[in-house]
């Protein structure tokens, strides 16, 4: 019965590249929790799998050897949280847009009881759904599953991804970092991107977004119903593009009602990267 174990075990790992304890469980024909632990902790001897904290592992290849073995980073934020979906400037790195990389991922969660973690020298960062989003049943709006390395990652669509770093701009690298990976955009689906933009309910993350689009109108073929659509909904009074920091001064952008710092209106700090 032991050796049965043993064997659909490793099947299960073959299937599951990284994966919880309670999915394990789920899988196997003893579900007594003292035999699960049991298998789980014999298999971390055996170098069969990686431990990764409390409730996650990782599956190591036959070829592989556990003590070099580096595990994918946007397979493990997929399962830090039931419902982990990656986000801001992880899903940039995820989409390929990312201008520089990072030693850190975010993704977002409804559980509040989850705590940051590192591991192999990556920290994962749990971040809760806007509660705007979340009050109106939409926080998984423009959400997709993507098949990838053998599991399945849930992260935010191009078009959420980019409203979703102006929203947060500490999140996503800060503003070099989202106005440099962004100029690797060729496309959004405008459409998608106004909806989504309209659910998150912020007019000052709105006013970032349309000034982007008007910047880089021809690029990305934005068409004029899109601004249209958008500056309906910027803000009635005057807004910062920052509220705090040495960017907080700057001139009014009268299209959006965006005091936007002087160096981004005229283009000297894209000298810096």
């Amino acid at each position: 019965m032991y050796q049965r174990s043993l064997s659909s075990a490793q099947y299960f790992f073959a299937s599951h590249p990284v994966f919880t304890a309670a999915e394990f469980q789920a899988s196997s024909e003893n579900r007594h929790q003292k035999s699960i632990d049991a298998l789980l902790a014999y298999h971390c001897k055996a170098k069969h799998i990686i431990r990764i904290r409390r409730g996650l592992y990782a599956s190591v290849p036959p070829a592989a050897d556990a003590e070099t073995f580096v595990v994918d980073p946007f397979l493990v934020a997929s399962k830090a949280a039931l419902d982990a979906v990656l986000a801001y400037h992880s899903a940039l790195s995820f989409h390929g847009l990312a201008y520089s990389s990072r030693q850190s991922l975010t993704y977002l969660t409804e559980h509040k009881d989850t705590t940051k973690f590192t591991f192999q020298g990556c920290s994962y960062i749990p971040v809760q759904f806007p509660s705007k989003l979340k009050r109106d049943g939409k926080h998984r709006d423009e959400v997709e599953e993507i098949d990838y390395r053998g599991g399945l990652v849930s992260i935010t669509s191009v078009e959420r991804t980019f409203v979703d770093c102006f929203d947060k701009i500490d999140l996503s690298g800060g503003i070099e970092e989202v106005w440099a990976s962004f100029d690797n955009l060729t496309y959004l689906r405008q459409n998608r991107l106004v909806e989504y933009a309209t659910d998150l309910q912020n007019a000052t993350t709105i006013a970032k977004v349309g000034f982007y689009l008007q910047r880089n109108q021809e690029r990305l073929h934005v068409t004029n119903d899109t601004l249209v659509a958008l500056k309906r909904l910027k803000p009635k009074t005057m807004q910062y593009m920052f509220r705090s920091g040495p960017d907080r001064k700057g001139s009014l952008h009268a299209d959006w009602n965006l005091i936007i710092p002087d160096r981004i209106l005229d283009g000297s700090w894209e000298e810096q990267y």
